[in-house]
């Protein structure tokens, strides 16, 4: 096990429920809404209808209850076939991790207010 694998079993993840629009800038050019199963610091896990690829960069959109919106891009980081049509996919964010971690704490206030 590698020191990455260590630390992303240890990153705490919380059963937040995010809606997210994830986009695929490639030739294919793709989009889909989703929702998180969970989130972490480093990312947050989805289930995708579209066939990805590990490392696959996605563009990663979102927006609060109160109408803020961030933009990130992420990485696919772990897949998991769930149906024929379906996996479970992990995605590491990108760049500015920090601005992920307060957008998904300030949902989960949002959703015990």
């Amino acid at each position: 096990m590698t020191s990455r694998d260590k630390e992303r079993r240890t990153d705490r993840r919380l059963p937040i429920k995010v809606p997210l629009l994830v986009l695929n800038l490639s030739e294919e050019d793709w989009k889909e809404e989703v929702m998180t199963e969970d989130v972490s610091a480093q990312g947050l896990l989805c289930h995708l209808s579209h066939i990805v690829s590990l490392g696959e960069r996605l563009n990663l959109k979102a927006r609060l209850h109160n109408g803020s919106a961030i933009e990130l891009m992420g990485r696919v980081a772990h897949i998991v076939p769930v149906s024929k049509n379906q996996n479970r996919v992990g995605v590491e964010v990108v760049g500015d991790s920090k601005q992920w971690e307060q957008f998904f704490l300030s949902w989960a206030v949002d959703e015990r207010d």
